[in-house]
């Protein structure tokens, strides 16, 4: 039975679907998004019920300019006419208050409740599950929230069944500095030199390339006929990885002709060197018969093989058949062993199979709470996920902040952390959004984060309440920033030590401790600790000789000249080693 392909709620995932995309698509590759309005109104008037969906799209991820009410008017109609997406999308803004204005939870759950109807929407699903799962306007329910994770983790298994290719994508985190700008595709530099590399026989640098090409990551195109290419000449060097590479493509005729000897041979001088894939590989040949007479006794040898070394996929085979009790003994604990060996490397099958287990008690005690959380791992790993966090940081690489704000925002309505973390940290700046009301709006993911054990978004509510903006005063802060050092967040640690030296409740021996445990939780934060260290002898120092408690002081006050003081010892500090090391 053929797998139908999950429905997305990105512009580009419906685009394909509408008849005549081709002229569409090559009016958004040319930014002509008028053209492209004007294109989906006539297609509207024929009946597509999806057009309204994708021209309020246009507006709300800044291709068109801001209209709140054509924005409403579009989905109000994709809606009325049973389109999902529309659903989904006002959903989304009533859950927000973004375009109209004032959160209505009710009529948020009323369309998510729609959208995720016969599971045509599984980002509803995964909406309502987290919902559930954390009682968000709806009554807390495990039983309701694995259910609706459930649904859109079931829709994985089926794009991994389908050998529908999911993008490999990395969870970019905004907060982070360092990776903010970096953009997640290797530059052609790079990848030159890697050809470069290769090229001159670096094996190491086939082997790259060729896994870069089989699965079409980072920048590198899809294309099966290199990665064999790539495989085969890293191969020819002698190296198991490569050969096992090229058996397994070789064995499904991907970039090379199907051939069940070669690959057998293939498989064979990649086990011989000890290689897991190899016996994995040799596991599989046996196991269906490819090139061999079918011999489960053997593949079950080659799968035990190729485990023990480590390889996750024969783990989460052996987990099959031991749950099964085929070709060897049932064993339902065994099943579950195997299986979280696999789901430790983040095999998703292995864990999607975990959950299920958990939920109905198969191996293990029952537990909906464990089988909740696995699903929903596993639901976040579906193509939507993907394209959410692809699509937003290659936005904020490009300086299209509206556009990379809205995929961030609808990620992080799911119940993604990281998307969380990053709609706040653009809200907060602000980037993307401009309204005067930008710090409630942050406030608000940074919430969300927060309940999910963030210690960043901790932190940052912790500076949130500091400065007034949100209620709880300096207590709360130091609650908030508590829980952020449980997490080994250096700064949080710093701000303890900090508001426990100048703060109303002054324990300099305290402020000592949290100064120390900042430096070693963090290397970057060994110089501010130092300084503040020095700032703190001094104040220990004064309270000794005067037998008096330093006045509290507050960052709107006082911060500015106990900056600049710390600043002015940094420059000295720096200025002496620079000189003693010219004169070395």
């Amino acid at each position: 039975m053929g797998r139908r392909p999950c429905v997305l709620l990105t512009l580009s995932a419906i685009v394909v679907a509408v008849a005549g995309a081709g002229s569409l698509e090559e009016m958004m590759a040319d930014r002509d998004y008028q053209s492209a309005k004007d294109w989906l109104i006539e297609q509207d008037r024929t009946g597509d019920t999806r057009a309204g969906a994708l021209i309020a799209l246009l507006h709300l991820r800044g291709q068109l300019p801001p209209d709140n009410e054509e924005v409403l008017k579009w989905l109000e109609r994709g809606a009325g006419l049973g389109d999902h997406n529309a659903h989904s999308i006002l959903g989304l803004l009533h859950d927000t208050g973004f375009v109209v204005g004032q959160r209505d939870m009710a009529r948020s759950l009323m369309h998510y409740y729609i959208g995720a109807l016969g599971a045509k929407c599984p980002e509803c699903s995964i909406v309502l599950g987290y919902r559930h799962l954390h009682g968000i306007g709806v009554p807390k329910s495990c039983d309701a929230a694995v259910r609706y994770y459930m649904s859109a983790s079931d829709k994985v298994v089926e794009q991994l069944s389908s050998s529908e290719l999911i993008p490999t994508f990395e969870r970019v985190r905004l907060t982070d500095e360092n990776a903010r700008n970096r953009p997640t595709e290797e530059s052609t530099d790079v990848i030159k030199y890697f050809e470069h590399a290769a090229d001159g026989g670096d094996v190491s640098a086939q082997v790259a390339l060729g896994q870069l090409s089989e699965h079409g990551i980072r920048g590198v195109p899809q294309d099966m006929g290199k990665a064999a290419m790539w495989f085969r000449r890293a191969a020819n060097q002698g190296d198991s990885t490569a050969m096992a590479q090229l058996a397994g493509l070789t064995a499904q005729g991907l970039g090379v002709p199907q051939d069940n000897k070669t690959a057998l041979e293939l498989f064979q001088a990649s086990a011989k060197l000890g290689n897991a894939a190899g016996y994995a590989g040799l596991g599989h040949m046996y196991m269906e018969g490819a090139g061999v007479e079918r011999d489960m006794r053997l593949a079950v040898k080659y799968f035990k093989e190729a485990a023990d070394r480590g390889n996750a996929e024969a783990q989460y085979i052996l987990g099959t058949l031991y749950y099964s009790g085929d070709a060897v003994d049932k064993s339902h604990v065994t099943a579950l062993h195997y299986f979280t060996a696999a789901g430790h490397q983040g095999h998703t099958a292995a864990l999607y199979n975990l959950a299920q287990m958990h939920l109905l008690g198969h191996g293990t005690h029952k537990s909906c709470s464990l089988a909740v959380r696995l699903h929903k791992v596993v639901a976040e790993r579906g193509r939507w996920a993907a394209e959410r966090h692809r699509r937003g940081h290659d936005a904020f690489c490009k300086g299209l902040m509206e556009e990379a704000l809205w995929e961030y925002i609808s990620c992080a309505m799911y119940g993604d952390e990281v998307c969380q973390l990053n709609a706040g940290w653009m809200l907060s700046q602000p980037v993307g959004y401009y309204g005067d009301d930008h710090d409630q709006m942050a406030v608000q993911f940074w919430r969300l984060a927060a309940d999910q054990g963030s210690a960043i978004a901790q932190r940052v509510l912790g500076d949130y309440c500091y400065a007034e903006v949100v209620s709880g005063g300096v207590q709360e802060a130091i609650r908030r920033y508590q829980q952020a050092a449980d997490r080994a967040d250096a700064q949080a640690m710093f701000n303890l030590g900090y508001l426990h030296q100048w703060g109303p409740k002054q324990d300099l021996h305290l402020a000592k401790r949290y100064y120390d445990q900042a430096k070693q939780a963090s290397p970057e934060a060994y110089v501010p600790t130092q300084l503040a260290l020095l700032a703190l002898y001094v104040h220990m120092w004064w309270s000794g000789v005067s037998s008096s408690t330093v006045p509290q002081f507050r960052w709107s006050e006082y911060e500015n000249a106990v900056l600049a003081l710390l600043c002015v010892a940094l420059a000295t500090v720096v200025y002496i080693r620079r000189d003693r090391i010219a004169r070395i």
